[in-house]
């Protein structure tokens, strides 16, 4: 007697793979599972441990509906309620074994968003998934007059449970990813310092503006193999281990540590931890550039960007909003002179434009001395 054949894949598991950084590929994959599955739309979201969407896709919902029903409704969603209830990540689920008729038209859900909104919703099929930084869910979706999904279609989308379970955690990993650089940048150039934040390993994850220029000069610190490292060989070790600590550490202890510069000197970084998520810590390390006797916007620039003491001068005014003619009286020099000294400032700077050089010079605020009145 032969075997009984296994039943088709709905989607071929290359297209699941695809879906993985491509959002167009992603919906296309819920698409076409929506057509092989019957259903007239989809949903798909995931939630971190802090209850924040990153994932959302529908058919039928707008930006404004799915807004909504994370404010207003999820909270009393009597269908993922009921899969919370019977957890079961990694399966596919016919809520209509959880949900009866009855009690899904009684609910807040039918009665304040679908009807409102013109949604016929009756009959949906989960696949509910799970992984260390959230749980999510995709929902198929069946209009009131169409039936129930029968059991055959339960099993052919429970055969690409797993996969559909590990695309959604992915995406939503690299989402949160996203999100979290972006924070990180925005509150990383509002600092007047260079800051770095780096993995337990030194790995360096990002730099503001000042940071990345402060590595190209090689001021107390240089990127080696995209790791972060000290510029003075004395100060390598005592800068890994740091980090270390830092990174492990319980609580969340601070550590400072100084850092040789090139004459003799030395600058103190700090070291503060940031949590990443609830399983691992990076470092945020904020070296200061400027230096203790002089707190004016000059010698930071000139440290950073190796600039002269005129040419430091000419870059200040410029991001005062002078112009070459203004610098020129003020200095006492010919036009000619300042021009060439301007156009020095740009190249040391990266600047095309004056424009440029003001918001450069923006995220490298001077650090006024507190006041003595």
């Amino acid at each position: 007697m032969m075997a009984r054949s296994a039943r088709p894949a709905l989607i071929h598991p290359e297209a699941i793979a695809d879906a993985v950084l491509d959002d167009e590929a992603f919906s296309d994959v819920l698409k076409t599972l929506a057509h092989q599955t019957g259903a007239r739309s989809y949903i798909a979201g995931w939630a971190s441990y802090g209850m924040t969407r990153v994932d959302a896709f529908s058919m039928q919902w707008t930006a404004e509906n799915i807004a909504e029903y994370e404010t207003r409704f999820a909270a009393a969603d009597v269908w993922s309620n009921a899969i919370l209830r019977t957890w079961r990540p990694g399966r596919a689920l016919d809520l209509s074994d959880l949900v009866s008729d009855r009690e899904f038209e009684m609910s807040y859900l039918h009665n304040e968003f679908f009807r409102v909104i013109g949604d016929d919703t009756y009959r949906t099929l989960a696949l509910p998934s799970q992984a260390r930084w959230g749980k999510g869910n995709i929902g198929f979706h069946r209009g009131k007059s169409s039936k129930g999904f029968d059991a055959d279609i339960v099993k052919r989308l429970d055969f690409h449970a797993g996969h559909l379970g590990c695309l959604l955690a992915a995406r939503a990993r690299l989402a949160a990813a996203d999100g979290a650089n972006a924070t990180y940048k925005e509150m990383f150039d509002r600092l007047g310092q260079a800051v770095l934040l780096v993995r337990g390993d030194c790995k360096i994850l990002h730099g503001n503006a000042v940071a990345e220029h402060m590595l190209a000069a090689g001021v107390a610190v240089r990127p080696s193999q995209g790791k972060l490292l000290a510029m003075a060989s004395e100060a390598e070790r005592p800068l890994i281990e740091a980090v270390a600590r830092v990174s492990v550490a319980r609580g969340f202890p601070a550590e400072s540590i100084l850092l040789p510069l090139r004459g003799g000197k030395a600058i103190q970084a700090t070291l503060v931890p940031v949590q990443n998520g609830p399983f691992s810590r990076h470092v945020m390390i904020i070296i200061p550039i400027a230096e203790s006797g002089d707190r004016s916007i000059e010698p930071r620039l000139r440290k950073l960007y190796g600039l002269s003491g005129a040419e430091a001068a000419i870059a200040a005014g410029l991001a005062e909003g002078s112009t070459i003619r203004e610098l020129a009286d003020l200095r006492g020099t010919s036009i000619h002179t300042v021009r060439l000294q301007a156009k020095r400032v740009l190249e040391k700077l990266g600047c095309r434009r004056q424009s440029e050089v003001v918001r450069l010079i923006k995220q490298i605020a001077p650090v006024h001395p507190p006041s003595s009145g």
